[in-house]
């Protein structure tokens, strides 16, 4: 008679921890996008960390690069949702171009 051996496969995903180092942030501020419903498809575990899907990591840079371009998290909010409407498309446009305006300012003159 054989014994049986038990496999235990590694947790898909990463910890908010090891998340929050791929993508250059705070743990806290991956756990209050989190809260915010800014992250899907996070695996609760009932004992042990969450886990983060790979996913999340192109999301959180995005959120992470809005965030420093100024954008307020309730346009983050429809931005990642896929239902942004003018407002955010407006938004981003009107940086752009203050970014021109300084970007000229900057420039050496001949």
């Amino acid at each position: 008679m054989r014994a049986s051996v038990v496999v235990k496969r590694p947790p898909a995903g990463m910890t908010r921890g090891q998340l929050a180092r791929r993508v250059g942030l705070n743990p806290e501020t991956v756990r209050y996008y989190e809260r915010l419903g800014l992250l899907s498809g996070v695996i609760r575990n009932t004992r042990g960390p969450h886990m983060y899907p790979t996913e999340c990591i192109e999301r959180l840079a995005l959120i992470a690069q809005a965030r420093l371009l100024g954008i307020p998290l309730s346009l983050i909010r429809e931005m990642v949702s896929g239902t942004h409407s003018n407002v955010l498309v407006e938004e981003l446009e009107r940086r752009a171009q203050a970014v021109e305006i300084v970007r000229a300012h900057l420039r050496p003159r001949s």
